[in-house]
């Protein structure tokens, strides 16, 4: 049992939502016990997270009866939840009502109504699962990949341990969630709330909304986690607008925090008297990895330090001292599936994760990032891979050639043909991959450029990109 015993701390709020709904911890045990009589322990269940009481509630439930949670972005494309189910044949389904072209063509029989949403059952007969494996979580953002993440009971407990020591979190925080939990910053919110009995504030609207600052205040919210483009977003604002007096510490994680974004923040948070930490961390990790006071950051790339019970390395280090970043430790995930068949696998990572973040360390232990050894980036917070969007791409516009590269922390699209409607590059990435238009930049060049071995040269794509030389860019 991931979260708080039963029977302490029953009368105290656990949810709130952001019409000011309440569900006790005591409501969220007795709805426990009603779903042991419905879902078969040691079963899967695939959920499309919408942020709301009813999916944090079939979550809890689900982790405290040993059922294991396929978390999925509830704006995922139907084809692709339906493979995802063909692959991992589930006996559990849950959705939102309003999907309901899936139910139908798949057969599903609804077996527990909650609200707007729906418990299915699929059909299909109990797989053999490892009892360690609690969760699964999807790779890299929202490319339309089957591959999955396999999170264990012992390595979420571990995540949930050292962010409770990191944020000081107690029963008496409340947390706003402003992240999908799909994501595992944004669920690792919620987990460490539940965890020290604490309340969540559920909300899934902009933060530039004034009902998001409404909510903070209104609830007297303690702590949020962020990525660095909600900072980003907020400066869009008048911050001194924001009345943040009942906030005491503001997680920060997802990718990098530009230099500006950063003193802006750093001036808010001063103001405030707000504690913000700087996280980093990968789905891999379970979640949070190292992490530094964003107030005594060395520089802009600088992540800090692994906590108690995670170990560091370099892996393959250069002669300038850099290499492939490498943590240990009980956090660590079991390794990757890509269907039913890896639910039986055991601990393929051992306790190590090789990140693919390229880094040196100093003689005291901190961290500094330099850069990525393979083509995954990150958008708003979530893992990208630029060959996937590129093979995405060339079968959407078979006519076309692309080549996807990272610039300025956005996603540069470079095509070939001029007769390509921009917009609908554009408009299919925003709405099969979930990627923000915001965060793409499209380039026409006449010929996609190759190295002598015929691969393409992105490093001198990205040049041009940068230096915008010989090349006209549309956005």
């Amino acid at each position: 049992m991931i979260f708080h015993k039963k029977d302490e701390n029953n009368s105290r709020i656990a949810l709130i939502d952001a019409e000011g709904g309440k569900k006790t911890y005591g409501e969220l045990d007795a709805q426990t016990v009603i779903l042991a009589g419905v879902l078969r322990k040691r079963s899967v269940v695939v959920m499309t997270c919408d942020v709301s009481m009813e999916t944090v509630s079939i979550f809890y439930s689900a982790l405290q009866l040993g059922v294991v949670p396929v978390l999925l972005d509830p704006k995922t494309g139907r084809e692709h939840i339906r493979s995802i189910i063909s692959e991992y044949r589930p006996e559990y389904c849950w959705f939102k009502a309003e999907t309901d072209e899936i139910p139908p063509l798949m057969k599903l029989e609804p077996v527990f109504v909650c609200s707007e949403h729906i418990l299915y059952k699929t059909g299909y007969e109990k797989c053999e699962i490892n009892p360690e494996l609690a969760l699964m979580l999807t790779t890299s953002g929202s490319t339309g990949s089957s591959k999955m993440v396999r999170i264990s009971y012992g390595s979420i407990e571990q995540n949930i341990k050292i962010l409770v020591n990191a944020m000081d979190i107690t029963q008496n925080d409340r947390g706003i969630v402003s992240l999908p939990i799909h994501h595992c910053l944004g669920l690792s919110l919620i987990n460490i709330l539940l965890y020290a009995g604490g309340s969540v504030v559920l909300y899934e609207d902009s933060i530039l909304n004034p009902v998001y600052n409404g909510l903070i205040n209104r609830w007297k919210v303690t702590v949020t986690f962020l990525v660095p483009y909600s900072i980003e977003m907020l400066r869009m604002t008048d911050l001194s607008d924001r009345c943040y007096d009942s906030m005491r510490c503001v997680m920060i994680g997802g990718g990098k925090l530009a230099c500006d974004d950063r003193q802006v923040w750093l001036d808010f948070c001063d103001k405030h008297g707000i504690i913000s930490v700087f996280g980093y961390g990968q789905t891999e990790g379970t979640g949070y990895l190292s992490g530094i006071d964003l107030a005594k950051q060395i520089s802009c790339d600088h992540i800090g330090m692994p906590p108690d019970g995670i170990k560091t390395g370099l892996s393959g280090r250069d002669c300038k001292g850099v290499g492939e970043l490498v943590f240990e430790g009980d956090s660590i995930s079991l390794g990757y599936a890509s269907g039913y068949k890896d639910l039986i696998r055991g601990n393929d990572n051992n306790g190590i994760l090789y990140t693919g973040d390229m880094a040196s360390i100093d003689k005291h232990g901190n961290i500094f990032l330099k850069g990525r050894k393979k083509r995954i980036i990150k958008l708003l917070g979530e893992r990208i891979s630029l060959d996937e969007v590129e093979l995405f791409l060339k079968n959407r516009f078979p006519l076309c050639d692309f080549a996807c590269v990272e610039a300025e922390d956005q996603l540069f699209v470079i095509y070939d043909k001029e007769s390509i409607s921009i917009s609908d590059i554009i408009k299919d990435l925003n709405r099969e991959l979930r990627i923000h238009r915001n965060m793409v930049n499209t380039v026409f060049i006449s010929q996609i450029p190759r190295l002598s071995n015929g691969k393409t040269d992105y490093e001198g794509i990205t040049g041009k990109v940068t230096g915008r030389s010989e090349i006209g860019a549309n956005q």
